[in-house]
């Protein structure tokens, strides 16, 4: 089956070379297929109020992604759980922005729901997110 799209990530460090990032729908669980690629979110956590030194007020935040599923299976999750070291992890991936076809590599700390959070239901976590935090901007 050829890849629909070319959202990729490499697991445990930031700034990895293109060739070590691997399409997010290559990733195999233990024999039931591929993960489908993902609804992505682009976002900005808001962050707190912050007071400028000329007294007007700003809400200081940061770049965030996400990638949502409607589901995947417990071996899917297995799988980008022990990629990524745990529930948390460093990583350098790529993600669609704009047009079709148009992407961007970033760094960030890939967050990973814990399982009663996911929601298992007969095999499923339904609504299954990745979040992308501390996400850097644009690499060359």
């Amino acid at each position: 089956m050829a890849n629909l799209y070319n959202y990729k990530i490499g697991f445990g460090a930031h700034n990895l070379p293109d060739g070590s990032l691997q399409n997010i729908e290559e990733i195999m669980d233990l024999g039931q297929g591929g993960i489908f690629a993902p609804d992505q979110f682009g976002n900005y956590l808001p962050g707190v109020r912050r007071t400028r030194a000329g007294t007007t007020a700003y809400i200081s935040g940061e770049p965030s992604d996400a990638w949502n599923y409607g589901y995947i299976t417990r071996d899917q999750e297995a799988e980008l759980r022990s990629r990524n070291g745990g529930y948390e992890g460093l990583v350098t991936y790529t993600t669609m922005i704009g047009n079709y076809g148009d992407y961007t590599r970033h760094n960030a700390i890939l967050s990973l729901p814990f399982q009663p959070e996911a929601g298992a239901d007969f095999g499923i976590f339904p609504n299954y997110t990745m979040s992308f935090s501390q996400v850097s901007g644009t690499l060359t």
